[in-house]
């Protein structure tokens, strides 16, 4: 048995946000999420799978776009002609319990209900492969797993939800289908096709239960190769090999500017560190400028109100297999508050970047699933924590420079 299991395709995600990008940049960024697609059927097809599951957020929005649609269609249309099922489900973006609002799949696509159910697939030698899972009717749902079925006598059993893993140290999923580990085990299943969580996460190696992340990142916070899983058997066992998809990458590039005296050599020093990623593939870089102590007033102020990724984006061609699309600085907060009390930074630090802290001033806009997934999480905190230090660092200098001149 072969199989591919997927899931956060995200299609025609609208990468807001973006600035200053070229604009055939812009549109090989847009068709990235559709590309991606193609490229795991391309895979599927190559390697002769014998079935396509797909666990939830196929599509970026419950609107569900003709173009979002017509896509996946098609895709789904290229998998028939290679006799490919398809097992897909909707999660909570893409929720829906108005079939109104769908387009029509082929016959070889299944698509799970809002109930937990089991279907069947006859592999070419006869073997039955269950395969139990739901689709969500609402933005959010409650624990399903008590409704997955206990293992019986069948050849194989695999489980596919999309939802929250309770023993992660996220609070923030708590409404999204919710399970734990022991939950899944207790199934006796022999594989979990799991998806919600943009960050591949292998939970279990046996039997395997897998995140695969997205198929294509949509911003810097879903960073490096995206893909899905290639899953094979091997005597009574299922073993799974990552296959990357995404056509742009996300990355995070630390740049030191240490002995950086001027903004050409800033910028060459930068580039030198972006060359190191191939060009098999594109690269949208956000930068992080290191070792800045002994950067001058003027310097500090030119990346803090972005003249140097100006600078950048005026020397570099838009065909350009990198591009940056953020620069910001990193500080060594014990050179920078020499003039402040050490534990006493710490401690207000510590008090006032919190997730509750997070969580109280932004109020309803956490009812929002896009920004909440943004606002709240130790990624945003710590970079809230970083531009708070970033602008005393750069207020310490000027104000050491006013000295100099009294």
């Amino acid at each position: 048995m072969k199989f591919i299991h997927a899931a956060d395709l995200h299609l025609d995600s609208p990468f807001g946000g973006l600035k200053n990008v070229p604009k055939q940049l812009m549109n090989s960024i847009y068709q990235s999420t559709f590309k991606a697609l193609s490229n795991l059927v391309d895979t599927a097809i190559s390697e002769s799978v014998d079935f396509v599951c797909l666990v939830g957020d196929l599509y970026d929005s419950d609107e569900m776009s003709i173009v979002a649609q017509t896509t996946l269609i098609e895709q789904c249309e290229r998998l028939q002609k290679a006799g490919i099922n398809v097992y897909l489900s909707f999660g909570n973006h893409d929720f829906s319990d108005n079939r109104q609002n769908h387009l029509t799949f082929p016959s070889n696509v299944t698509l799970f209900t809002s109930e937990v159910e089991t279907v069947t697939h006859v592999l070419g030698n006869g073997d039955e492969v269950q395969l139990t899972g739901f689709s969500y009717a609402h933005r959010w749902e409650p624990s399903k797993i008590a409704d997955y079925p206990v293992r019986g006598n069948e050849k194989w059993h695999i489980g596919l939800i999309h939802g929250s893993n309770e023993g992660s140290s996220s609070t923030v999923d708590e409404s999204y289908a919710p399970f734990t580990i022991k939950e899944l085990l207790q199934k006796n299943y022999d594989y979990w096709g799991l998806g919600h969580i943009h960050v591949r996460q292998v939970l279990s190696e046996v039997p395997p239960i897998i995140y695969p992340g997205n198929t294509q990142g949509r911003h810097r916070k879903e960073s490096g190769d995206k893909g899905f899983y290639l899953v094979n058997s091997k005597g009574s066992k299922l073993s799974p090999e990552f296959v990357t998809s995404s056509t742009i990458d996300w990355e995070t590039v630390n740049v030191s500017m240490a002995t950086i005296n001027s903004l050409s050599d800033a910028i060459d020093k930068i580039d030198l560190e972006c060359q190191k990623f191939s060009d098999n593939k594109a690269y949208l870089m956000v930068i992080q400028l290191t070792d800045l102590d002994d950067f001058s007033e003027l310097l500090l102020n030119r990346i803090q109100n972005g003249d140097l990724l100006t600078a950048w984006i005026q020397k570099h061609s838009s065909d350009n297999y990198y591009w940056i699309v953020k620069m910001k600085m990193l500080v060594n907060e014990k050179m920078i508050f020499e003039s402040i009390d050490q534990e006493y930074w710490e401690k207000s630090a510590t008090r006032v970047f919190t997730n509750d802290k997070m969580t109280e001033l932004a109020d309803k806009l956490l009812q929002i699933p896009e920004l909440n997934t943004y606002l709240v999480g130790k990624e945003h905190v710590s970079e809230l924590q970083e531009s708070a230090k970033a602008l005393l660092h750069e207020n310490q200098a000027i104000e050491g420079h006013d000295n100099e001149n009294n």
